[in-house]
């Protein structure tokens, strides 16, 4: 995912000032972490969903890595792609991206 840095970098600014996104907070949005995320080789996942060319949300699915048998799944969703059927997809999508 290192080509989609800039774009990740950009969502974590609007992650942050989401009032929304106020319980959701599974690890810090800032440009190194973004950066961390481009380059990460562990067992978790971390996505982007893309509608087309635009950043539609972010994904994960975590806690392998820190030894839990069974991981937490969260995602955000831009405002504008909320309310457009699009969570079920991207939630079935990150559970499909499990990598054991």
């Amino acid at each position: 995912m290192p080509q989609h840095l800039a774009s990740l970098r950009e969502l974590f600014v609007q992650i942050q000032g989401d009032l929304a996104s106020r319980h959701f907070h599974p690890h810090p949005f800032t440009e190194e972490e973004a950066e961390k995320r481009c380059t990460y080789t562990g067992r978790d996942f971390y996505g982007i969903a893309f509608m087309g060319h635009e950043i539609a949300g972010y994904g994960m699915l975590r806690g392998w890595d820190a030894g839990y048998a069974v991981p937490s799944l969260g995602i955000w969703l831009v405002p504008e792609m909320r309310g457009k059927g699009l969570a079920r997809p991207f939630i079935n999508a990150v559970r499909l991206s499990i990598r054991c």
